[in-house]
């Protein structure tokens, strides 16, 4: 927080002084009221703009039932059977060993728009508990 007001005060002064400079009839009194406009509005964009990004953040933070991430590891064939667990924005990506002991009706039920598996990759979409399922998918198998 500290460096974004240090750079509107720089930038304030450095507009306010171009400002005095390329404009004859400016006095000290406009540039101190041009650099208090500036700053105002740029604390309420900063304000608007980081209220927005917490709100956006505050939606990633979900918690998943345990049952539910224990019959996923079920459905993929065990925690044998899973080699690793990562996340990417709305995806949970694992690596698999065997890909033949993949339940795909019982994972089908469980990834809230589905299951794709590439190779030993298997990606199930699960949107904003994705961070979380595998987080507790890395605890189970640790």
């Amino acid at each position: 927080m500290g460096k974004r007001i240090i750079f509107h005060l720089f930038a304030a002064l450095l507009l306010g002084s171009i400002y005095y400079f390329v404009y004859d009839g400016a006095d000290v009194a406009s540039v101190f009221i041009f650099a208090l406009t500036y700053l105002f509005f740029s604390a309420v964009l900063d304000f608007l703009l980081h209220r927005r990004k917490k709100t956006g953040n505050n939606k990633q933070i979900t918690t998943v039932e345990p049952e539910k991430v224990a019959a996923l590891i079920e459905a993929v064939g065990g925690k044998e059977n899973i080699v690793s667990s990562a996340f990417e924005s709305s995806r949970v990506k694992i690596g698999i060993r065997d890909a033949d002991l993949i339940n795909k009706d019982d994972l089908e039920k469980i990834a809230v728009d589905g299951a794709y598996l590439s190779g030993n990759q298997l990606q199930m979409t699960f949107g904003a508990s994705s961070g979380d399922f595998s987080r507790q998918i890395t605890n189970f198998i640790s």
